[in-house]
């Protein structure tokens, strides 16, 4: 009672599809019954008359042979398949209609369903003490309430409507037997018309009950929702602690790399692309550092204490960040602009290029090729 006293939390998809699995669905009975009724009273509305005729018509036959029949294993074998073919011509359709409503009542309420747990033997299904707890568990008394409830329902409306058509019934001994079907009939439909407003008020209140009470027995607990969020989302203070070591993994290599670079593109401060360039060596300048927001603050303050040159341009922060990985060189397209800053630096350091270096004018090379 306690534990129960603590599922305070509504159940999550999880848990309702791994209950689902189990075979633990909110399945009400009285839906069920209420379908089957329905189909059996539309049965005798729309065919009851052709029933009773043909179970007439074999009854008939049997009475006009009952002087002539052998009590012999043969003649007896024969005469009860064609008992059993009578019938089954003359109800074949209705049971096969009443065994796909049977079916079709639990797929309307759950859908397709397919559950090999719930038919696994287990040891506790055939347990006498386990059965006796059964027994006299809250649910088997509740739902043995229900039904006591509902027989009396069911029952007080069939009687009602009965007596009241009492005199009607009392006029089928002065009637033909043709007529006395039909009668019967419509009796019946009006019946269990009458019965199906009952049950169809008290089905609905079922379905809402057994709803209510699945999720109920699903509720969970506070430690129970946090516990399923770990198993698939991964434990937050984990994935915390991830995100610090790539965080520091990040800042050490910006670390390393800042004190090479030529020159820090900046935002100025959401974005900053750090840039180097060795005439002598390289086809054409290289991101070696990048960063927005924190990392962005961080390579700046390095570049600071490091002396590089800050060059606020912020079109083309973005968009060498956008287009550059770490290690990789600037785009042709860029060219112009970038080698109009390294040369700007330069000129600040009082550095000239390298004579040997093959593509000093990269940025002069790019423009003329554009």
């Amino acid at each position: 009672m306690a534990d129960d006293a603590q599922k305070t939390e509504e159940p999550t998809p999880k848990r309702l599809r791994d209950a689902e699995g189990e075979g633990q669905v909110p399945l009400s009975r009285e839906v069920n019954h209420f379908l089957l009724l329905l189909t059996i009273t539309i049965i005798i509305a729309a065919g009851g008359s052709s029933i009773a005729r043909g179970m007439t018509a074999l009854l008939q036959g049997l009475l006009e042979k009952a002087g002539h029949i052998v009590f012999a294993e043969k003649e007896l074998g024969i005469l009860f398949a064609q008992v059993l073919r009578g019938l089954g011509v003359t109800l074949l359709v209705p049971a096969i209609a009443i065994f796909v409503i049977a079916i079709v009542a639990s797929f309307v309420q759950i859908g397709p369903v397919f559950t090999p747990k719930k038919i696994q033997p287990k040891l506790n299904k055939i347990s006498p003490l386990a059965g006796f707890k059964r027994l006299f568990s809250l649910e088997s008394i509740v739902e043995f309430t229900k039904g006591i409830i509902k027989l009396i329902l069911v029952g007080g409306v069939g009687a009602i409507f009965l007596i009241a058509q009492l005199p009607n019934i009392e006029d089928f001994m002065l009637t033909s037997i043709n007529l006395v079907l039909t009668q019967t009939q419509s009796l019946l439909v009006g019946m269990m018309a009458s019965i199906l407003a009952v049950l169809a008020i008290i089905a609905v209140l079922d379905l809402f009950f057994q709803r209510a009470r699945h999720r109920k027995r699903l509720r969970m607990t506070r430690q129970e929702v946090l516990d399923e969020f770990k198993q698939i989302e991964g434990d937050p203070q984990i994935k915390a602690r991830i995100r610090k070591i790539r965080s520091e993994r990040a800042r050490m290599r910006i670390v390393q790399a800042i004190p090479e670079a030529d020159v820090v593109i900046t935002n100025p401060t959401h974005y900053a692309v750090a840039i180097k360039y060795d005439d002598g060596q390289m086809e054409a300048p290289k991101v070696i550092a990048k960063g927005v927001d924190y990392l962005a603050e961080e390579i700046i303050r390095l570049a600071r204490n490091a002396n590089i040159p800050l060059v606020a341009n912020p079109a083309l922060a973005r968009t060498i960040y956008a287009a550059c990985d770490i290690g990789e060189e600037v785009l042709p397209e860029h060219y112009q602009a970038v080698a109009e800053i390294i040369s700007y630096v330069w000129r600040l350091k009082g550095k000239k290029p390298n004579p040997d270096g093959n593509n000093a004018n990269f940025g002069a090379s790019d423009s003329r090729a554009a």
